[in-house]
């Protein structure tokens, strides 16, 4: 004989549960008090209001410490040297690109331009070898094939190798002098030359790029006193945690977080206070019509009142578990917290103990929450 199949009975409880309001608004002012606290670390440590030994931001003398394993050449009595910054990568530097376009040069058999070379005074590097490369694109334009050179010189009149000679004559003609390092300096000349005898070019354009370092360790371009981590959104590179930033985040993170969620908080409950006449008054029609408190409050369950949806819902839950009415609206009262709800059932739960009648004290009290 086949044993029959029993059903299952399902039971879901939407059981009131305690308030967490005050435990997450604690909880939200540890980690902001905490994140504060760090940044402001941060923010006073690269300031400068704390006097180090070699006169260094003691948040790079710290870090770069820790990162290098050196402690003794960032924490020692004289300024790093540039090869110790360049070991960190907090203090290493990066290159500013200068470039170089002039107007079409026409005309010509032998003609140059002199320009200057910025870049690191080689004696504040302590002998360690600034890399600086040079990138010249060019194109050059004749009516007929001429041959031609172009070439870097420096103030002595000597050229920087690599030199570049070309033809006009030559699809493949492709005009690039790339020089791996050029040293900073003054009076270096862009010269080009037509190798053809009495065949001028007719037109010379040009762009020059020279990627240059500005100096250590204060002028450092964008490192010195450490920028954080870039970030890149579509073309624009941005650094979020520039120590000046941890300044304005240190009381971000103070006030802001524990600000926003008090403020939705108090929001909630002033819908709350906005929807409560009408759920108080709805009641009372509902009274009115020979309904009982428990269908009454039921059937408001399933209502639009807003932020006190989820309230009436538990109200409807307690009811249909036996509690008292009287019970239920003081444990509401208590949920809500705020004083016009409180005043309100106060006034209902003294009515209904004196046993006065119910739906012309909620008419009041709906009336009395509405003025206030």
């Amino acid at each position: 004989m086949a044993r029959k199949k029993k059903n299952k009975i399902v039971v879901n409880l939407d059981l009131p549960k305690d308030d967490s309001t005050m435990t997450k608004l604690y909880g939200i002012l540890f980690v902001s008090i905490l994140l504060g606290m760090s940044t402001a670390v941060v923010w006073v440590t690269n300031s400068g209001f704390i006097p180090t030994s070699n006169g260094e931001p003691m948040f790079t003398n710290v870090a770069c410490g820790i990162i290098t394993g050196d402690n003794e050449a960032f924490n020692g009595n004289s300024k790093p040297t540039y090869a110790q910054n360049e070991s960190c990568s907090l203090l290493q530097d990066s290159p500013d690109v200068v470039s170089w376009n002039d107007e079409p040069w026409e005309d010509i058999i032998l003609t140059g331009k002199n320009f200057d070379v910025p870049g690191v005074d080689p004696q504040a590097t302590g002998g360690e070898v600034v890399v600086q490369p040079l990138t010249l694109t060019c194109e050059a334009e004749a009516s007929g094939p001429v041959s031609y050179t172009v070439a870097i010189r420096d103030r002595y009149g000597d050229i920087v190798s690599p030199s570049f000679t070309g033809n006009t004559g030559l699809t493949t003609d492709e005009c690039l002098i790339e020089i791996e390092s050029i040293d900073p300096g003054t009076r270096y000349e862009l010269v080009v030359q037509s190798n053809t005898e009495n065949e001028p070019l007719d037109q010379f354009t040009f762009t020059m790029e020279i990627e240059y370092y500005d100096g250590i360790p204060a002028n450092m371009n964008n490192k010195s006193l450490w920028i954080g981590p870039e970030v890149s959104i579509g073309p624009l590179g941005i650094h979020p945690t520039i120590f000046l930033n941890f300044f304005g985040l240190m009381f971000f993170f103070f006030l802001w977080p524990a600000s926003f969620y008090w403020e939705r908080v108090e929001n909630k409950k002033n819908e709350i206070e906005e929807k409560f006449p009408d759920f108080l008054r709805d009641l009372a029609e509902y009274w009115k019509g020979g309904l009982s408190m428990t269908v009454a409050v039921q059937t408001l369950a399933t209502s639009e009142y807003g932020a006190l949806n989820d309230e009436v819902k538990k109200m409807s839950d307690q009811l249909s578990w036996g509690i008292k009415f009287s019970d239920v609206i003081l444990q509401f009262a208590e949920r809500v917290g705020t004083p016009l709800v409180k005043r309100a059932i106060s006034l209902i739960s003294e009515a209904d103990r004196a046993g006065g009648k119910i739906s012309d004290i909620l008419v009041t009290a709906a009336n009395d929450s509405r003025e206030i």
